[in-house]
This record gives structure tokens, sequence and C-alpha cells, in this order.
């Protein structure tokens, strides 16, 4: 069974597998104490600039022609060799590049940064072209999306050699920079692409936070203009935007069907799932499915206009507990939301410490905490200082620590 059929209907076994993949196998395990709090980091992009916009069914990737200022040069190929080069490393290296804060034996280190120079060139060099094509013409349910994984390990090596690999503070903030701009790369790919890259750059910001003071001013207001981006703020609505549209499609295909074959294709998606569910008939299952879709919409203007998220939630609990296909679908969400907001709060406060570490404290007036509409928190910590948000986790407010000796 296609991952992306049971998506919608496996709630449990996708909950598990993609939020695991997406936060905890991306975050910096030096963070786990404070960062479980803190755990979300940094989008962005090389550059402040439109975003590509196809996507779709699986379909060969476009040949674009190559041209000096990169206009017509398909990131994606890029990536891919940086794929390929990333796969050669082996295993081994791998496990040393997924965590940027091992202390390594000097050789071993400075081994490992050779071997990475020519995937972090790619990384550079994708970062600045504008057309990011993965060939696919129309996302469905069934579309699969193998190079995220392989986005996931490529960011490792960028944030692995900014902290390990670069004295100077443009070239670790070219490697951060670029590492952003591969989870820019595949955020249009639904929940799961979304997912991928707020983990992407929740490893990024850990990786800024920890090594705030190494950057330059100048480089700081450049990473401090990319985490601004107001773009950033659709994506959360885009990615249900689009698993709604997937979803309608699919019912689309399925009520064209005759109706045992709709009823014998769902039988085999709920048996898929771990939870005990119970069959529902084609008919039945329509109905609920429209409902989800209906919380979905909803989630999307919820997600742009805050204050309309408590109704939402109601609305999403009452659906989520009137039939068992619309809590396989449904269950996923809260969680989902869950991470949104919290990197929201995590991007806000790094994005307002790099404002401190170049202007002092009085830089805080221009930076508030999303939860609340209000000021962050700020204490002065030997070695350096703090900030705090509102937003909760395990019923503690959010805290990140930045050294600044």
């Amino acid at each position: 069974m296609n991952q992306r059929v049971w998506w919608w209907v496996g709630g449990g076994a996708i909950v598990i597998a993609f939020l695991w993949f997406a936060t905890f196998a991306l975050r910096n395990p030096s963070n786990d104490s404070t960062n479980d709090a803190t755990g979300l980091a940094v989008e962005s992009s090389p550059q402040v600039r439109p975003r590509p916009t196809a996507i779709a069914e699986e379909t060969p990737a476009t040949d674009f022609t190559s041209s000096e200022s990169g206009a017509f040069t398909n990131a994606a190929d890029i990536y891919r060799r940086a794929f390929k080069l990333v796969d050669e490393l082996g295993r081994s290296n791998q496990a040393l590049l997924a965590n940027w804060t091992t202390n390594l034996d000097e050789a071993v280190r400075a081994e490992l940064c050779e071997k990475i120079r020519p995937i972090c060139d790619l990384m550079r060099e994708a970062a600045v072209v504008t057309n990011c094509d993965w060939g696919i013409v129309q996302h469905t349910i069934k579309t699969a999306v193998p190079f995220l994984g392989s986005a996931r390990n490529l960011a490792r090596v960028g944030i692995w050699s900014a902290a390990n690999c670069q004295e100077d503070s443009a070239a670790a903030s070219d490697d951060l920079v670029a590492s952003l701009q591969v989870g820019r790369q595949v955020d249009q790919h639904g929940l799961i692409g979304y997912l991928v890259d707020m983990a992407i750059e929740t490893l990024t910001l850990a990786c800024v936070s920890s090594n705030l003071f190494r950057f330059s001013a100048s480089d700081r207001e450049r990473m401090a203009v990319i985490i601004e981006d107001p773009s950033l703020s659709e994506l959360p609505g885009r990615a249900v935007q689009m698993e709604s549209e997937m979803l309608e499609r699919y019912l689309a295909e399925l009520a064209a069907k005759p109706v045992s074959e709709a009823n014998e294709e769902l039988a085999n998606i709920i048996s898929f799932s771990e939870d005990n569910v119970p069959h529902v008939d084609f008919p039945t299952a329509m109905v609920a499915f429209k409902q989800v879709i209906a919380v979905q919409r909803e989630l999307v203007e919820a997600l742009a206009s805050p204050e309309k998220y408590d109704e939402w939630y109601r609305h999403y609990t009452e659906v989520k507990a009137s039939s068992p296909i619309a809590k396989l679908s449904l269950d996923v969400y809260e969680i989902w939301v869950d991470k949104v907001r919290r990197y929201a709060a995590n991007r806000a406060i790094v994005l307002a410490a790099l404002a401190v570490a170049s202007g002092g404290v009085d830089a805080l007036a221009a930076h508030v905490d999303p939860t609340t509409g209000e000021s962050l928190g700020y204490r002065q910590i030997s070695g350096g200082f703090e900030l705090q948000s509102e937003y909760k986790v395990n019923d503690k407010p959010m805290k990140v620590f930045f050294p600044m000796p």
C-alpha cells in the first residue's frame, strides 16, 4: 500500500513515523533537555526570493537549460548531485555528520571537512538558483517524495560544516543559509514536506543559537533578513490546503469507481492501519471524509487568523469524535499544529537574539512573543543571555540560552 494513501486513515502509525522523522531524527542531540522546549529552528533561504510554484504527479524533471544567471538552472538537479555525494560518504561518516556537536579527534574532523567540501559547494550553488523542480506535476495522496530523506541528510552536512569546518563568519553563515534553503525547497509537499522543512530549520536554528557569538554583525543581519521573510507565514496554511485538495481529488477518483471496488480499496486502507477500526462502507466513509475536508479548510483559516483557532479546535474535536474514519484522518493535526506554533515561537526567539547580539537589550522592543503579542522575556546569565516565550512545552515556557563570551 502506498504510504501517501494511508496517510489519511493511518493516524496512529503516521503520526509516530512522520513526526519522529521530522523532529527527533533531525533534532540536535545536545539540546534534548533545553531545546525540547525550544527545539525548532530558523526558516530561510540564501536570498529572499519568490518561491517556485510547480509540484505534482511524478514525471521526469524539467530539463532546464543552464544559463550564466542561473535563471534556467534546475536546483533539484544540483541537489541530486549533492545527494549522491552524501550517499557515497558511507553510513559511518553520515552518522558523525548527524550531530554537529560531537567532539572529534582533530585529524578525523579535518578529514571529514575535506570530504564534505564538494557537497557544501553544491549546496551553495543550488541555494542561489531560482527554479527547483522535483519532477512532480500534481501531488496526489499516492505521490512518493523520496527526496525528503535525502534533503534531511544533506542539510545535516551543511550544518556540520558551519559548526566544525568554517572559522570565517561569512563562510559559516553561508553554509547555514544553504542548509535552510534545502528545507525551503522541499516544504511545498503537503504536511510531510513542511514537517521536514521545520525540522531542518529547527536543527539549523539550534546551530545559530549556540554559535551566535561567532557571527559578525553583518552576517547576523543577513540571517535575520532571511528568517524574517514574511512569506513564511503562509506555509502552514498552504501545506494543509494541499492535503485537503489531495484528499478531495482522491475521493473523486474513488467515487468514479464501482461501489464494490471502492469498498475494497477502502477496506484495504483501513486494514493497513494499526488502529482497531471496524469496516466502514464507502458511502459512510465519503460523509466522514467530507467532514475531514471541511475541518482542514477551517484550519487553513485558523492558521491565517489565530483568533479563529479555538473555534476550529472545537469543531475539530467534534468531527474527530464522530467516526473512526474522521479520527484516523484528523489525529495528526493537533500534534502538527503544536509543532507549527512551537516552531513560530522558537523562530521569533532566535530572530530577537540576533538583534540583541548586535544592538543590545533595547533591540528587544521590536520583537514580540507570537504566543502573546507581548515582549519576550530576557535574562542575562553568566556567559550569555536567555530569551523566553510563553509558549509552553511540557507545561514550561520555552527558553533558549545564547552564549555570548
